[in-house]
């Protein structure tokens, strides 16, 4: 049996598709702005050289609705690429550990800072600065725009080059080596442990898959193919080249190449192939948020259940497309959360948790509350924290399901391992007088907060099929829920 779960497409969005396919400068100036903001943004993440191209004329600024020309677009060699021997890891708590380090942010103007004041896009896209906080920055020369101190009231422009040099604190993330089930001359295959990310982004640049694969393994220039969520283990596969790269992507076009994941879910999933192709948006690019919603991207998921202890099922996911989020949005769609997961499996979603689409609060709201979620979870102590008997027994049971859960990647003498291998050394920890930062007292994450029950079991093409061990939660022993 195959139930389908589908949305039809409001004439609107077939329009707004009709007219991004059709009209490269088109029509109005979101359109424009969106197509600068894409180019910009594929600018930044990808830049590796380190000299910068200035503005050279005022043709270099958007004036209205007015594109950039093509002499004056960036490429991505403008930017620079700091190097990763800035700092080094130490192990503490079964975390692996980033010392601080000083590190410049270098950002093109993206196409939705355009006409903003320096001071707007540092309260709405860095909340955690203060005006005061901005304002010392750029007094101190930590914070310049074409490489000199701007104004709080100053408006960007397009080509803007904007700098800003931090002491730079990463979040901690599991201790746990890479394992490697592949590697030839073109190839990399990986086993992702849960807790880091594949790139830099937000907290996180040291603490990275490719990050750590560069400083442990000396294998960089890596091409990615897919990206995992970063709670989300198991297989990722990498080009090491730019033909195989080239040749992976075509195969991907071509639908060539097939996933599968195991998540465990909450409750009896249903029987036979569940199939949903509710579109996904992304709510909020910031915190990484989606939601199933008519304006979305199209998006194809197809589940079965494998087994059911009682409370919870384990779900094999074949997603047919590859937005971000799809397995964890589509589940909270149908109404089967991953157990675990605490932002889809979360009543800031309404009482239904997100259920057939039902957010039960407007979007505005959901944001807010999203963001006070996420603020949350960056594990900043401002007050002595003494949990009650009866909380304290429930987070130890939890960590101690959660190290069960964990044991195919790590396990106290991995730990151990790599702890002798990166001592804590109190000479390597600096402090910065004028970092927010090095004022704030840091909240360990333990290991129940630091994985979801969602693993890339396989990936395959007809030439070729690599996978991985099914974690212990995904089998029918499992009972710790």
């Amino acid at each position: 049996m195959i139930v389908n779960y589908s949305c039809r497409y409001s004439p609107w969005n077939w329009i707004k598709h009709f007219v991004f396919r059709n009209n490269t400068w088109a029509m109005n100036a979101t359109v424009v702005k969106r197509k600068i903001e894409d180019e910009t943004e594929t600018v930044v993440t990808k830049s590796s050289m380190l000299e910068v191209q200035q503005p050279t004329n005022d043709q270099d600024t958007i004036i209205g609705d007015q594109p950039p020309t093509k002499k004056s677009r960036i490429r991505k060699m403008d930017l620079p690429k700091e190097s990763l021997d800035c700092s080094d890891y130490y192990i503490e708590n079964g975390n692996r550990k980033v010392y601080p380090y000083h590190y410049t942010y270098h950002s093109y103007c993206k196409g939705r800072w355009l006409g903003k004041t320096l001071g707007d896009l540092f309260a709405e896209e860095f909340r955690a600065l203060t005006p005061e906080i901005t304002a010392f920055r750029i007094e101190k020369g930590f914070l310049k725009v074409n490489g000199q101190p701007a104004p709080l009231d100053y408006q960007l422009k397009y080509n803007d080059l904007i700098t800003h040099r931090i002491h730079r604190h990463e979040l901690p993330v599991l201790a746990a080596p890479i394992p490697i089930i592949y590697s030839d001359d073109d190839l990399l295959v990986i086993d992702k442990p849960p807790s880091l990310p594949v790139h830099a982004c937000g907290k996180f640049r040291l603490n990275s898959i490719i990050s750590v694969l560069e400083k442990e393994q000396k294998i960089k220039d890596l091409h990615l193919l897919h990206r995992l969520d970063r709670l989300t283990s198991g297989i990722m596969v990498m080009a090491k080249t730019k033909a195989r790269a080239q040749k992976l992507h075509e195969q991907m076009r071509n639908r060539e190449l097939h996933k599968e994941y195991v998540c465990r879910v909450v409750g009896h999933f249903p029987d036979g192939t569940i199939e949903c192709d509710q579109p996904i948006e992304t709510l909020d690019h910031r915190i990484g948020i989606c939601i199933a919603s008519p304006d979305g991207k199209p998006s194809t998921t197809k589940f079965t259940r494998l087994n059911y202890n009682g409370k919870s099922s384990t779900v094999l996911a074949q997603p047919m497309t590859g937005r971000m989020h799809q397995i964890r949005v589509h589940l909270q769609y149908l109404g089967y959360p991953i157990v675990n997961d605490t932002f889809y499996n979360s009543t800031v979603f309404g009482e239904k948790k997100g259920f057939n689409g039902d957010l039960g609060k407007s979007r505005e709201q959901l944001l807010k509350d999203l963001e006070e979620a996420h603020a949350k979870s960056i594990y900043i102590c401002n007050q002595p924290i003494d949990p009650c008997e009866q909380q304290a027994r429930i987070n130890d049971e939890r960590n101690s399901y959660a190290l069960k859960a964990l044991e195919h990647y790590t396990s106290q003498s991995i730990w151990n391992e790599l702890k002798s291998s990166y001592v804590f050394d109190s000479s390597k920890y600096e402090k910065d007088p004028d970092c927010n930062e090095c004022r704030n007292e840091m909240v360990d994450p333990v290991a129940y907060e630091q994985f979801i029950y969602l693993h890339a079991l396989r990936y395959q093409h007809k030439e070729w099929s690599f996978e991985t061990q099914t974690p212990v939660w995904a089998k029918d022993t499992w009972t710790f829920d």
